[in-house]
Parts: C-alpha cells; structure tokens; sequence
C-alpha cells in the first residue's frame, strides 16, 4: 500500500538510518471474530448468514443499537432463533460483524484523504491519520460503551483497512515504516524500525486505553491534535 503515485522507495542508506533485521511482530486481527457455532460452507448458508449480518445492521441504523438483540435480528431476517444461535453464538458476535461493516465504509474515503495528505508534511500526514481513526473510533463506540470497552483492544481499523486491501495484516506496519524511511532525512530519531512501531502500535494503546477507561474523552477536540503532537515527538530523536 503507498501513499503516493510512485512506489515508495527507501532513501539512499545514510549512517544515522538503523537497517538492522527487523524484530518480530505479532499479527493483531483485524478485528476480533468470536468462534460461530456453526461456519457457513454452503451458499445457503453464507446467503443466511448475511440476510442476518444485513438485518442487524439495519436494526442498527433506523432504530438504534438498543434494537440489536438476538431475538429482533432473527425476527428481521426473517429466521428462527435457532437458526441465528447456530451461526452466532452470542449479541457480540453479531456486534462484531457490524463493526466489520462499519470499517469498509470507511476505507475508501480514509484512502483518499491520507494520499492527499502524503503528498504534504509528515505532521500533516499524522493529523489526518489520527482524525480519520478517531472518527472510526467514535462511529465503534455508537455500539455501546460496555461493548467497545470490551473489544476495543481486538479492532484495529488500520489492519482492517489493509486486509480488505488484499494485503497481509501486518501490512499497516510496513507501511509505517516506508513513510519513515521515505522521510527519513526529515527526521532526527535514528532507530526508524522502533519509531515505526510505536507510531503504529504504541500510539493505537494509548487510544484503546483511553476508550477502556474514558470513552467520553474521544469527542475532545484537542485529542487528534495531542496524539500528533506525540507522534512528532517520536520521530525527533534526541
């Protein structure tokens, strides 16, 4: 995934850039899916679990996240409970696919804003990224606070973002670590490899903390501006 119209390539190696081996990574899913009680291996069954994904999602939208019980999405997708319990264990699984389709809506127009926002200043790059992930963020918790809480932890949009890319769930990384090394005379901080790191997973736990104990803290409007102001910090080195 690139930012840019050209293929982003790492500067010619200088002595302050660290190209050591890479450390691994744990691969993050892009969002947690609980364990259905039955997988959908034939079209009928996908066509039903669907019809009952689409029901609930539109629970959602009219009436409110309240409306998105086990027993109004089974009487909205027109199925027996039973057959909902077969492939939904419980509310939050069904609650985890909404957000799922919560994230695609969001991709493209994410897309479109952080290659418009590449082509400027790193700190410029960061707002954006910020303010679009927050926005998702605040879009997440309309699913109910206790839920999100809960969850929270296990939804990245980042890696959703690049899995439904066709790229791989560490993708959102490396990206990371391309737009430092393409920048990377602009910054002072030698070890990029970390930097990157922590730009993409430290930065996400702040987050994810702050909605686990403050949710109602994601509506200030001086939070994307802290987070940037952090990030930038990262980057500067000593």
């Amino acid at each position: 995934m690139s930012f840019d119209e050209e293929p982003m390539t790492a500067p010619a190696a200088t002595p302050k850039v660290q190209t050591a081996a890479r450390r691994p990574r744990q691969n993050t899913p892009a969002s947690l899916q609980p364990m259905t009680r039955k997988q959908p291996v034939q079209k009928r069954a996908e066509i039903t679990v669907k019809t009952i994904i689409d029901a609930a999602h539109e629970l959602h939208i009219k009436q409110g996240i309240d409306a998105v019980t086990t027993e109004h999405v089974a009487e909205r997708a027109g199925v027996a409970i039973g057959t909902l319990y077969r492939y939904f264990p419980n509310r939050d699984a069904i609650l985890i696919r909404i957000a799922d389709k919560i994230m695609d809506a969001e991709v493209n127009e994410t897309m479109h804003n952080l290659m418009y926002a590449y082509r400027h200043s790193l700190k410029q790059f960061m707002a954006c990224v910020f303010e679009r992930s927050l926005d998702v963020d605040r879009k997440l918790l309309g699913l109910g606070h206790d839920f999100y809480r809960q969850h929270a932890r296990n939804i990245s949009f980042a890696q959703h973002m690049g899995s439904k890319l066709s790229y791989q769930r560490t993708n959102a990384d490396k990206t990371m670590d391309s737009i430092l090394l393409d920048r990377s005379k602009d910054i002072k901080e030698t070890d990029l490899i970390l930097a990157s790191f922590m730009l993409m997973r430290g930065m996400r736990s702040l987050v994810v903390t702050l909605v686990e104990q403050h949710p109602e803290m994601l509506d200030s409007p001086a939070l994307a501006p802290m987070l940037t102001r952090i990030a930038m910090a990262i980057v500067a080195g000593k």
